[in-house]
């Protein structure tokens, strides 16, 4: 005996709006928590690179030179130092934030820890817990002032550091690179731009 086409269907749609109810459920919990990156992204609208950049760095996406030459599309040089203050050591997340405290961006850091009310001993104490701890603490009102720094400090770094680093990204043939002082050459019509939707 085959079961009633009418109950079956009463139950697919059953189903199908519990799934949907749990998935909303994660959804809500998981991504439009209060004082999350997609929150505060609404309360401070003229962040928006810089709100891009923290949902990056908190997926794990965020472009850094020593990425970029791992994945073949910048010069090896990146995987040994920073494009922005040529220090031994590659560029990282905590590298550009606040581990070596790359030089090239002290005067970006001082206008965000202005900008945000954050005393620059605080901010230098975050580093310490690592980056995911210092992204999600416990404390609502200290995750707001995490990520509203980085918004801030990253959209305040992006272009030029886009810059800097569009300065050794690989054309794809050897022939295209002048390596005489340490920046990439290319003739006209073979530039290679390092845009916001490279993923």
């Amino acid at each position: 005996m085959s079961p009633d086409p009418q109950l079956l269907s009463k139950h697919q749609l059953v189903s199908e709006g519990r799934c949907r109810a749990i998935s909303g459920k994660k959804y809500r919990e998981h991504f439009l928590e209060a004082s999350g990156a997609a929150d505060l992204s609404a309360r401070y609208p003229g962040l928006n690179t810089g709100w891009r950049q923290v949902l990056r760095i908190i997926c794990g996406h965020y472009w850094t030179g020593k990425r970029l030459a791992d994945a073949k599309m910048a010069r090896e040089e990146l995987k040994r130092q920073c494009p922005c203050c040529t220090i031994d050591g590659p560029e990282s997340v905590l590298h550009i934030v606040w581990e070596w405290e790359c030089p090239a961006w002290n005067e970006d850091r001082t206008k965000a820890d202005t900008t945000t009310g954050v005393k620059r001993v605080e901010r230098e104490s975050w580093a310490v817990e690592g980056i995911h701890v210092m992204l999600n603490p416990n404390d609502t009102k200290k995750k707001e002032t995490r990520l509203l720094w980085l918004a801030v400090f990253l959209q305040n770094i992006e272009a030029r550091r886009k810059a800097r680093l569009s300065l050794y990204i690989s054309t794809g043939t050897a022939e295209e690179e002048d390596r005489s002082d340490g920046v990439a050459e290319r003739p006209p019509g073979k530039e290679k731009q390092y845009h916001d939707t490279d993923t």
